[in-house]
This record gives C-alpha cells, structure tokens and sequence, in this order.
C-alpha cells in the first residue's frame, strides 16, 4: 500500500505539461460533479416555503376619491378599502359565507335573529379595540339615506342590540334569507369622526394605510402595509402600492417596464404582455336603466322602441349619464349611434364618483349607463322594489311595480336557494316586459399579473373586481427553504 501511494505521489514528475493538465481537468470536473449531487441531496429533502417580505404594485387608470367604504361606489375605490376594512364576513362567488370579524354566528328558529360574536382581541390599524359598538355606528351610518349607502337596502329595518363588547344581535321584522350575505359590510371606527374617517382611513383589514402621494392636486400613489395584527395572521406581502395613471397606454407601458406588478381590464386588448394573464368570469354586468319617472320615456312603448331600435314614438331628446371611465366605452357608443340614427339628440355627460351618486341621488337623467356587480345571493331586492325609490335609493329605473314587489319580497323570505332562483327569473323576465333596463354584456376581468408573484390561488369565478384578493394574505414574493423536519413538528 505505501508503495503504490508513493508511485502516485511521484506521478506528476513522469507526466507531461499536457497530460498534467487533463488530469487535473479531470480531477476538477469529479469535485464540481460530486458538489452538484450533494446539493441536490440536500435540495430535494427541503421545502421551498414563503416568508415574510417585499411590495407588490397595481396600477390604475383615473383618479381617486377614497370615500368611506360605506358609501363608495367606484370599483377602483372599493377594491383599495377592500384591503383596508373588512366585515364580520365575506360572501364567497359560489354563495357561501365565511367568518371574517365574526368567530361565529347563530340564527334563530324563526329566521328573523341573527346573533354574532366576535373573535377575541380585535384591534384598529391604530391600536384601539375593536368592539360592537363598532358595528353599531356602522349599521347606524349605513342606515341613514344622508350617507348614500349602497348597503341600505340590506338594514332597513334592522334593529342592533349591543349584548356585549364581543356579541351583537340584529333583529329583522321579516325573515330575510339573503340577510347573511349582507353582514359583509365593512365596519369604520366610532372613535374616528365622520369628517376624518377619510383623510385617516383608520381600517381593520389585512392592510393599513401608510402614506399617499400627489402631483398637481392629483393622487398619484396609495401606499398600504402589512397589520401585524390581523386576525388571519400577517400576510406575506410587507406592502401594497396603488399607482394612478391618466390613460391606459400609459398603464400597460409602466407594466411592460415591471414599474408595477399588475393590472386589470375589462377586456384583453392588449397582446404579448409579460406574466400571466387570469380571465376571471365576474357577475359585473353592464346596465342602460331607463327612468321610469322621467316624463319623455315613462311610456313603456318608448323604452321598447329605444332598447329594440325601432323609430316610431322615440323622444326627441335623451339625457345619458355615466362615470367618466365610461364616457368611451365601446358599448355605449354602439347604443348612442344607434338611437342618433333614428333621429334622437342624445345628451351624453360623464362625472367622477362623487358628481355621479348626486345625479343618481337626484336620479337626473333619462338613462343611466353603469357597471352593476350582481350579488351571489340572487339578491335584486335593492336595484328593484319600490321601497328603494326617491333619494338614497338604488333603484335606478324608479321603478313602481307591484307584482314585481311581491315576488322580491317572497324571495327574501325563502331559505331555499332553488325557490330564491327561480323567483328572480320570474321578476327579470318581468322586468324586460316593463322595458326599464338594458343588459349591454357581461364582463370577464382579465388580470394581468408578473410572475414573480406567487401563492395566488386558481380562481373559477369573482362577483366583484376586489374578489380577487380575498387570498391576498397568502400571496408571497419572497421565499426559504426549510426541511421536512422542521415544516412537521
């Protein structure tokens, strides 16, 4: 053995230059070979596992007013408080409700009481306890017509009884089957006055307000944090930009050049982006409602020959109203043209959020063009009965009708979700006999998103654009690895 381990020794004196320096290639390319295979050994026994860390960025097109969430009715405005308040529960696109504040609920026998209690220690993004007293200023603003909340509809009626700082009660003069889905709200602070609940934005979700800035009087950037004490746990993600751009072409160049992460649109023009494109099926549907009250369309057979094109008794003018992100939307230029053939001067005027729910609340316009997001209780009640006319309501034809009424009223009542479904086919079909609205499509979100972001879930379905974060707290930019060790104990 010594003999032969001093003949290698000796070797490189009997080799050559060129064979020396095969033999030492040789050598080396064994090292790196045997360095690869134990990495993999080690690799191939960890888990790749998200943890804590970095900023993702969407961006926008417009400008916007962040309202109370109570009473915001732009989608764009809605999606970003969604981060920032939530509600004693979220309603799931398949119809399902899950607890979100709320640890648990009971429904009494006769269906008209439903008791809460919230989960232990829930706290403000400012550190103060959350509490029903809480929820009762909310349902108390929300139940006021002076605040135009969209959620109205679903607490008239609804009397709140405080039992304790963790169990609240509400009691409904009827049974109400889609009640549940509407404890959803999101829920403001009472210790946050009125006048600076918007300038404070003092919420309980996922997500608090950090900072915003601005250029030429104009919002530019919403920056959100990740709330160490959320219930759910800290999301993943430390921070969530909104950006703000003043066209759309601007907005896909900025995502072209990874300035931010992802955006939406309401239909795929844009080929050959980076990341990955999600088409969402949504029950965002858009509406021409025809105000029934207006005196040149209260006719039925005037909104029968606008909605079928036909020329004879059309009024001579029309006054339209629409968000501004609107005003161009292919569809209702379609609409226009059409009516403009048959001789109708047609007004076409377009607001930001805050001048649109005054003319809505004054329902000032002969025909209103907006995006409704269909609710997955089959819930219609609000947009139709004639409770919901005159000012704070949403029904936005002013519709009057009462076998309409009747069958909205018996579907609140029903828990069978089959009879609630077949009840509303009943008052659509009826509703297209009375010629008060116009369903101009149904629209899929297409989500563009960079692939660097990561734990988004496969999504069947959204009822509304801000569906799509429901997951947020389990996204995850960056990553560990751990072994199978320590992930089991």
């Amino acid at each position: 053995m010594n003999k032969l381990w001093r003949r290698l020794i000796d070797l490189p004196h009997h080799l050559s230059t060129r064979e020396k320096v095969i033999v030492l290639t040789l050598i080396l390319v064994l090292v790196l070979l045997g360095a690869s295979k134990v990495k993999n050994f080690i690799y191939n026994r960890l888990l790749l596992m998200p943890t804590y860390g970095g900023t993702y960025t969407e961006g926008l097109v417009g400008q916007p007013q962040l309202l109370s969430p109570i009473s915001s009715l732009d989608n764009d405005e809605r999606t970003i408080l969604s981060l920032i308040y939530m509600g004693l529960t979220e309603t799931t696109a398949d119809g399902r409700t899950l607890p979100v504040l709320a640890e648990s609920w009971v429904i009494s026998e006769d269906g008209q009481t439903y008791t809460f209690t919230l989960k232990p220690d829930l706290k403000w993004h400012d550190g103060q306890p959350l509490t029903t007293s809480d929820i009762a200023e909310t349902i108390k603003q929300v139940s006021d017509p002076q605040t135009r909340s969209p959620f109205l509809a679903d607490w008239e009626g609804v009397v709140v009884e405080i039992i304790d700082e963790r169990t609240i009660a509400f009691h409904l003069e009827t049974p109400n089957a889609a009640f549940l889905a509407a404890t959803d709200l999101p829920i403001i602070p009472m210790h946050i006055a009125n006048a600076d609940l918007q300038k404070s934005l003092i919420g309980n979700g996922p997500y608090f307000f950090d900072s915003s800035k601005t250029k030429d009087n104009k919002i530019t950037e919403v920056r959100l944090k990740s709330f160490d004490h959320w219930p759910s746990g800290k999301p993943y993600i430390d921070e969530v930009v909104w950006r703000f751009y003043d066209d759309t072409g601007t907005l896909v160049k900025a995502y072209q050049n990874k300035e931010i992460d992802s955006f939406t649109e309401w239909s795929n023009e844009t080929p050959n982006l980076i990341g990955t494109t999600y088409k969402l099926p949504s029950q965002r549907h858009r509406f021409l409602f025809f105000n029934t009250a207006r005196d040149n369309i209260s006719n039925q057979a005037i909104r029968k020959n606008l909605i079928e094109g036909t020329k004879s008794d059309s009024p001579s003018t029309i006054k339209v109203i629409t968000h501004q992100n609107l005003a161009d939307h292919p569809a209702l230029l379609t609409q226009i043209k059409s009516w403009q053939d048959l001789g109708v001067i047609v007004e076409l005027e377009s607001y930001d959020s805050l001048a649109l729910l005054e003319h809505i609340d004054t329902h000032d316009y002969d025909v209103l063009f907006a995006d409704i997001d269909m609710r997955a209780d089959l819930d219609i009640y609000p947009l139709w009965h004639s409770s919901q006319r005159g000012a704070g309501g949403y029904n936005l034809a002013q519709l009057d009708d009462q076998e309409v009424d009747k069958k909205l009223e018996e579907a609140r009542r029903t828990p069978d979700l089959e009879q609630r479904r077949r009840l509303t086919e009943e008052v659509e079909k009826r509703l297209q006999n009375l010629y008060v609205y116009k369903d101009l499509e149904q629209v899929p979100i297409y989500w563009h998103v960079n692939d660097r972001i990561l734990g988004i879930p496969k999504m069947q379905y959204v009822v509304d654009s801000h569906d799509r974060f429901a997951d947020i707290a389990h996204w995850y930019i960056k990553t560990k690895h751990r072994t199978w060790q320590s992930v089991n104990k």
